[in-house]
């Protein structure tokens, strides 16, 4: 339910852009009334060059303009169940903040992105409603699902909202200051001992030396997945307190660099689900040595591992704490290779995702000595790769991109050559063996303008892993961090 004037209308006379406006609302209102009682999903996209000022008054002539797609919205409001919005400040910011839950008996699914005047300089209004402070919008009776990205306020826990009927909830802050926005260490604790029933959530939690977490069990036994965007010192005071026993999905990013005196955050969360984490999405350079081996044991069932690129810079060597020349990528993927007794870290490990990797030590022959050392241990200690995926430092992922930020909808071409390199199977599988799992599919991603000489991808069969010049293992250096030791450290 949208109409964009961008694409062209610069060449149509305000009479035609008018009438093809009013034909548009026609066919809508007339698929509505045919779609009639069904439950609606609507979303509605206001692109941020677009400026509607004047949205509630009617055009010259007589002609409803914009308003009427709004005219068109409200009448279907009793029968919405999800709604999914993005727009800038102004007229539309304002009619979205005023809507009353009483207007939206059946929603379920409320997803609203506020851009913002740091978005979008050139516009005239600078800030949302203040309205968006005390709306009555979130407190929908049936809402179950919610997702409010560059919100540009706080939201306390007091705030109306049905946060106990919650079982999604997704609340990203806006600009100006985006690192410093989010939720307190205080409020986060509210909003979340307020939510029983949650199953996903993402949101960032910022607090300074002096800020802790109240004390107090947040029990949260049916969430699955968390995303945390660690701006907070202390966030482990808050850890410390949630219970999340079927926690099997979680993605977090910090601000902060490694430290072998403080537990990480995430070792601590990893530590709250009985082992139960199959899906891990972090910065493994924002880990000490010791917290690395705290991610290694209490991750066993982990079978989908993605390293992505930072917003903070860590330098590599502060990573490890040492003063020697290790790559803490390479040294990471290192630990995932079964040594001569069969041990490794991450031995459910199936899928493995790296971006920003340095393609001159995240090479081909490390790739395809892990595929190798994990395929032939299958059996024992390790489960074989199925998938590997190398994004080089300076290659963008537009496509996925473009699925988080509403700037990028129209369509950017991915920016990329890409290549595969394809383990396949080879020999017997040997009694009570399946060998078709062992084909490992391996992707390397670089920027279409990277100049560097890549060799062809090599077919990799058994015996001839090993390609091009050899790298020194870290291994060398004697360390072995296996995901079951006799004796748990001490932090």
């Amino acid at each position: 339910m949208a109409y964009s004037p961008i694409e062209g209308s610069s060449y149509l006379i305000e009479g035609e852009f008018w009438d093809r406006m009013n034909k548009h609302q026609t066919a809508i209102h007339q698929w509505l009334l045919r779609s009639s009682p069904r439950p609606l999903s609507i979303s509605i996209y206001i692109p941020q060059s677009l400026e509607l000022k004047g949205l509630f008054e009617v055009a010259d002539g007589g002609d409803v303009g914009y308003l009427g797609y709004f005219v068109l919205l409200a009448s279907v409001f009793p029968r919405l169940s999800v709604l999914d919005a993005s727009f800038p400040p102004g007229d539309v910011s304002q009619f979205f903040a005023f809507i009353t839950p009483e207007e939206l008996p059946i929603l379920r699914r409320l997803r609203l992105t506020f851009y913002s005047h740091y978005m979008r300089p050139y516009t005239t209004s600078k800030s949302h409603h203040e309205r968006w402070k005390s709306t009555r919008l979130l407190k929908a009776t049936n809402l179950r699902q919610l997702e409010l990205i560059y919100f540009p306020y706080t939201i306390p826990n007091y705030m109306e909202v049905q946060w106990y009927n919650l079982t999604h909830l997704h609340i990203m802050f806006g600009e100006p200051d985006w690192q410093n926005n989010g939720f307190t260490l205080h409020e986060a604790h509210g909003v979340l001992s307020l939510c029983y029933h949650l199953v996903k959530l993402a949101m960032k939690v910022i607090g300074d030396n002096s800020a802790i977490s109240p004390v107090g069990s947040v029990r949260l036994p049916f969430l699955q997945s968390i995303a945390l965007i660690d701006a907070a010192v202390n966030l482990s005071t808050l850890i410390d307190c949630i219970e999340v026993p079927q926690l099997t999905l979680i993605a977090y990013e910090s601000f902060h660099g490694p430290s072998d005196y403080f537990r990480s955050p995430l070792t601590l969360l990893l530590s709250k689900n009985n082992m139960r984490t199959e899906e891990l999405t972090t910065n493994i350079e924002h880990l000490s040595l010791l917290n690395l081996y705290w991610l290694f044991y209490y991750s066993p069932n982990l079978t989908h591992f993605h390293h992505t690129s930072s917003q903070q810079w860590v330098h590599r060597l502060r990573a490890t704490h040492l003063d020697l020349p290790l790559n803490f990528e390479r040294a990471f993927i290192e630990f995932l290779i079964p040594d001569s007794e069969g041990r490794c870290s991450l031995p459910s490990l199936t899928h493995l995702h790296i971006t920003g990797a340095n393609v001159e030590i995240i090479n081909d022959t490390l790739i395809a000595r892990i595929v190798k050392g994990r395929r032939e241990r299958r059996q024992h200690s390790a489960r074989a790769l199925k998938h590997v995926r190398i994004d080089a430092e300076g290659y963008v992922d537009y496509a996925r991109i473009s699925g988080q930020l509403e700037t990028w909808r129209h369509g950017y071409a991915t920016n990329a050559s890409r290549r595969q390199l394809v383990v396949p199977p080879t020999g017997s599988s040997g009694p009570g063996g399946d060998f078709k799992e062992c084909k490992a599919n391996v992707e390397f991603f670089y920027p279409a303008s990277s100049n560097t000489n890549m060799p062809s991808p090599p077919e990799l069969g058994r015996g001839k892993f090993e390609v091009g010049r050899d790298v020194d293992s870290s291994r060398q250096w004697g360390w072995k961090l296996h995901p079951y030791p006799r004796q748990v450290p001490d932090l």
